[in-house]
């Protein structure tokens, strides 16, 4: 966790808390209540008030950054993200000019947390930092919107999900990084992962599944010449299992560019607070890591003389799995991953 977000955890745990009215002080900085109001400065930023964290009488959470009486901002917006320059006397210093961001709905306050968090941490060294507020805020208004249009997500979908990040992570701790652009899940691409060293495709199945679907005549076909890794990964539930909610967080906290990955999870219909899918915990309790070449049993568009007919929407098949864990080509996809990468 980084200092950003420890240092705001630790403002809003104290907002949360119960009111104690000798005490104005946590970790050196100054909080108060005024009006039904409680404040908290962060002490972050480059200038005194900086960032301020903020819950009114209605319990709606408020980010306020300092900004100069010139600054114009766009007009008071509404919905899930608003923001309004806005003038106030907080008690902690004195009276001075905001940009205001706070959270329409009080079912995405713990969302908004995380934008919060985001924002002071991309824009903390900034001289301006209200100003660069407002594109952050903009890629997370679009964020928010694709959360809102998500349809529920199938039982399937959830198991294949948690297989995908699970081997994202797993990518992440053999190479010791993890590019968000890596993963091509959401958008529907032949290989769950592409890394410029190798593919991956990941299937997720279940304890008693004796096949595995692949689709179309590319998810087993080699890109750019590129090593691919056929990945099936039994999925089950477990009460000492990992959520996906929990999954999500740990690819984000992983990954180099947090936006873009957000982003991805967004468009694959989970978040790291959950707000889209249900909290079923999972494990991998089964693995089998393949290299796909001859001998692997598949259909590709080289095996058509003239390509497949235009005509054609979609190829699926079923391939066995007690035969695909005959060809396994490594005790773990880690192993084969060190060999790759």
């Amino acid at each position: 966790m980084s200092r950003v977000e420890q240092r705001l955890r630790d403002g809003w745990k104290h907002l949360d808390g119960p009111v104690d009215p000798d005490s104005h002080s946590l970790g050196g900085t100054s909080s108060s209540e005024t009006s039904s109001w409680r404040w908290f400065d962060t002490g972050l930023g480059l200038a005194d008030n900086a960032y301020v964290l903020g819950i009114d009488a209605h319990g709606t959470n408020h980010l306020f950054i300092r900004c100069e009486a010139h600054e114009d901002f766009p007009g008071p917006s509404k919905g899930q993200l608003e923001i309004e320059k806005t003038f106030l006397e907080l008690g902690i210093a004195s009276p001075s000019w905001f940009l205001d961001i706070r959270c329409g709905s009080h079912a995405l306050t713990r969302q908004f947390r995380t934008v919060a968090s985001d924002v002071v941490d991309r824009t903390m060294g900034s001289h301006r930092p209200a100003r660069d507020a407002l594109s952050i805020v903009a890629e997370w208004r679009a964020l928010f919107a694709q959360l809102s249009d998500q349809p529920r997500m199938t039982y399937q979908r959830r198991m294949s999900l948690f297989a995908e990040l699970s081997a994202l992570v797993e990518v992440a701790e053999v190479t010791g990084e993890l590019d968000p652009r890596w993963w091509r899940g959401p958008f529907f691409e032949p290989h769950d992962i592409e890394h410029p060293n190798f593919s991956i495709e990941v299937k997720a199945v279940g304890h008693d599944s004796t096949s595995t679907t692949i689709h179309g005549v590319d998810q087993l076909d080699l890109l750019d010449g590129k090593p691919l890794l056929l990945h099936i990964a039994t999925v089950e539930e477990s009460d000492d299992g990992e959520s996906l909610e929990s999954l999500a967080r740990r690819v984000i906290e992983l990954a180099k560019d947090r936006t873009s990955a957000r982003s991805a999870l967004i468009k694959a219909g989970v978040t790291e607070h959950g707000h889209t899918v249900e909290t079923t915990p999972f494990k991998i309790s089964d693995t089998t890591t393949i290299s796909v070449g001859s001998s692997t049993p598949r259909i590709t568009s080289g095996m058509f003389a003239d390509g497949v007919h235009p005509a054609i929407i979609a190829i699926k098949y079923e391939v066995d799995l007690a035969t695909l864990s005959g060809l396994a080509s490594g005790p773990s996809l880690t192993s084969l991953l060190e060999e790759v990468r």
